[in-house]
């Protein structure tokens, strides 16, 4: 709390001084600290840590030293936080190797997360937004957190599904949740259906903000997402999820 304290009053300062909205983002900063492992329902137990981090030591970190200094918001400075919040995001993905034993025990589930498959979700929405003339960087955020969710969604889905068909019983390849035993299938599917609503609420505003097609376009990516391997036939099943990858990965994000 002293530390929380310190934060606060020190941020407050800075917000006098520059941009009262760095009041907001101060508040939001300090509940995301306290929410990773506190709480009734901490996030970071539910795989949403490498995210937070991504977005809280990069982009907010970065682009809001440059705010302080600047007054303004530049796309050099957003461009420069990505690589730093994906080193922060390495830096918590070889500590949470380290700490998997314990973390079964406590309940975590971030291996279901399977962050090594997240620039697949950030690289379309990064080439998407580089070809517009004239970027809204808010919009440009929105999409990455839909991606980034969709991503997640369809990582614990993949993992609740074929580990309640069995499907993951003798798995050869890196650990699956539900399959091994390290989180109940009921868990698993909890963190699917969180991930599906930050990617719907997420989608639900860009596409407010742009065009309402947008709603239909991520209704169909989150049942795309839940078929590839959820329901009585899954199409990934069927030999059709790369071709669903190229669809939702290429075209869609972009």
């Amino acid at each position: 709390f002293i530390s929380f304290a310190i934060a606060a009053i020190s941020g407050l300062i800075l917000a006098l001084q520059t941009s009262c909205w760095l009041i907001l983002v101060g508040a939001v900063s300090i509940l995301a600290a306290w929410g990773y492992t506190g709480g009734k329902k901490p996030y970071g137990y539910l795989g949403f840590g490498e995210i937070s981090v991504f977005i809280f030591f990069g982009l907010v970190a970065t682009v809001g030293s440059y705010y302080v200094q600047s007054n303004q918001i530049s796309a050099r400075a957003v461009l420069l936080s990505i690589p730093i919040g994906a080193l922060a995001c390495a830096i918590l993905v070889m500590n949470n190797l380290r700490d998997l034993p314990s973390d079964k025990q406590a309940g975590k589930r971030i291996i279901g997360a399977r962050v090594k498959t997240l620039p697949a979700a950030v690289s379309p929405v990064l080439v998407g937004t580089a070809l517009a003339e004239e970027v809204n960087w808010i919009n440009a955020l929105l999409a990455l957190l839909v991606s980034l969710s969709l991503q997640i969604s369809v990582n614990f889905a993949n993992d609740y599904s074929d580990g309640i068909r069995g499907t993951d019983n003798y798995r050869v390849g890196p650990v699956r949740l539900v399959g091994s035993g390290l989180a109940s299938a009921k868990s698993v599917k909890q963190a699917m259906f969180i991930s599906f609503a930050i990617a719907a609420i997420s989608g639900l505003i860009l596409a407010l903000q742009t065009s309402y097609w947008l709603i239909l376009v991520g209704a169909v990516s989150i049942l795309a997402a839940w078929g590839y391997t959820g329901g009585k036939k899954p199409y990934g099943y069927l030999g059709f999820g790369e071709i669903s990858v190229f669809i939702f990965f290429v075209t869609g994000k972009q």
